[in-house]
This record gives structure tokens, C-alpha cells and sequence, in this order.
């Protein structure tokens, strides 16, 4: 009679233990889908903001390279009349007067190698 009452005992232990085994692995399923969900929300936002701020970036530097293209082709034009002609030192002189006047420059530099 004792030995079934120890056979009862020990089949209702060994239920709970197998329903608290079986909750633990549920809850920890459910811990392992919700920080998948999580990570796939959070690279995506990411990627979404990196995009988009990599857009921003690329258009304003298109921006500043079609100015600085634009004026360095207008420059181009203003010294390109002038450069076809054969100027003497004179010309030059006035002619770099009259373009540091017209394009806002403070003075004109030139480089070149030194003799001695």
C-alpha cells in the first residue's frame, strides 16, 4: 500500500517538474522570437535612417560640385579671350585689374620656379 502511495508521489512530481520544463521552454521561446522581432526592427531603422542620411549627404555635395563647376568654368571664359590674344606686359597688367574687379578677387598669385 505504501509503495503505490510512493508511485503516486512520485508520478505527480515528475508532472509538475515536466509542466514547469515545458513552460520554461515556452517562455523562453517566446524571449527568442520577441528579441528576433526586435533586432529585425531595429536593423531595419537603421538602414532606413543610414539611407536616407547618406542621400542627404550625396545631394549636397552634388550641389557644392556643380557650383564650384559652374564657376570655375566662368572664370575659364573670362580668361580664355584673353589668353588667345598675344598680350604684351602692359595688357596684361590691365586686363588682370579689370578681372580682379570683376570676380572679387584680393590679388592674383603666381607661381613659378626660381632662378638664380
Amino acid at each position: 500500500m505504501e509503495e503505490t502511495k510512493h508511485k503516486i508521489k512520485i508520478k505527480r512530481h515528475s508532472r509538475r517538474n515536466w509542466h514547469a520544463a515545458v513552460a520554461c521552454l515556452l517562455s523562453i521561446a517566446l524571449l527568442v522570437c520577441l528579441s528576433a522581432q526586435y533586432l529585425s526592427f531595429v536593423s531595419k531603422t537603421i538602414y532606413a535612417e543610414s539611407t536616407q542620411h547618406l542621400g542627404e549627404v550625396l545631394h549636397k555635395s552634388n550641389n557644392m560640385l556643380s557650383m564650384i563647376v559652374k564657376k570655375n568654368t566662368s572664370y575659364l571664359h573670362v580668361w580664355n579671350g584673353f589668353l588667345s590674344s598675344d598680350p604684351d606686359d602692359a595688357s596684361t597688367q590691365a586686363y588682370l585689374e579689370s578681372a580682379q574687379q570683376q570676380l572679387g578677387f584680393a590679388e592674383f598669385y603666381f607661381l613659378t620656379t626660381a632662378t638664380t
